[in-house]
């Protein structure tokens, strides 16, 4: 649970965050849980350029005095999707934290560090193909996700009426250009089955 110091710097933040957005950054609390940001980042250089990546930071209840830990969920070829990030601004860190730093600093250090080649725990070792599919493919995978969608749901709306598709985890394809399609399949069946169920009876008396 939050304290009452917690709250209101993390109150303020997304306030300033909302009307003077981050170039490339889309943050804010989860509505449940205010220790809880999800964020959405955008690298403006190669290979990751047509990517949009979705993670967290889970900030501790003594937050600005401690810092939050940095996860990414996203598959990019830069770092484990899911796992705790290993940052200057991180959790992994707490010496080097200066409770100065809010939000937007986490974020802005994270979207540097990004576009560098330097490694850290968490990161991996992928060629640029790999990560240029994945950027490809990135906002297609982050719709798959029922948390995504809830927090974003602007992007995902967006995204589907762009003609965007997503593939969930049964490889079906689910998109506004199928939609119509999956509709016509189900009433297909439905009057196969009638038929069917006609002729049955049919032969019964």
């Amino acid at each position: 649970m939050a304290t009452d110091m917690c709250r209101r710097r993390l109150q303020r933040e997304y306030v300033t965050l909302s009307k003077s957005p981050l170039p490339g950054i889309t943050s804010l609390p989860d509505p449940d849980n205010i220790l809880s940001w999800h964020f959405l980042l955008r690298i403006p250089s190669p290979p990751y350029t047509n990517g949009v990546y979705w993670g967290q930071l889970k900030f501790p209840n003594t937050y600005p005095l401690k810092p939050p830990s940095v996860i990414v969920h996203t598959p990019s070829g830069r770092f484990k999707p899911s796992r705790r990030l290993c940052l200057s601004m991180s959790d992994y860190h707490p010496e080097t934290w200066n409770p100065m730093w809010s939000v937007g600093t986490v974020l802005l250090g994270l979207q540097t560090f990004w576009s560098s080649p330097d490694e850290t725990l968490g990161s991996i070792a992928t060629s640029n193909q790999a990560r240029n599919r994945l950027a490809n493919e990135s906002m297609s995978w982050n719709c798959r996700d029922k948390k995504f969608k809830s927090m974003f749901e602007n992007e995902y709306d967006t995204f589907i009426e762009e003609g965007g598709i997503v593939m969930v985890e049964d490889c079906k394809v689910v998109g506004k250009d199928n939609r119509s399609f999956i509709f016509w399949g189900l009433g297909v069946g439905f009057i196969f089955f009638a038929a069917f169920c006609r002729m049955i009876v049919a032969k019964i008396f």
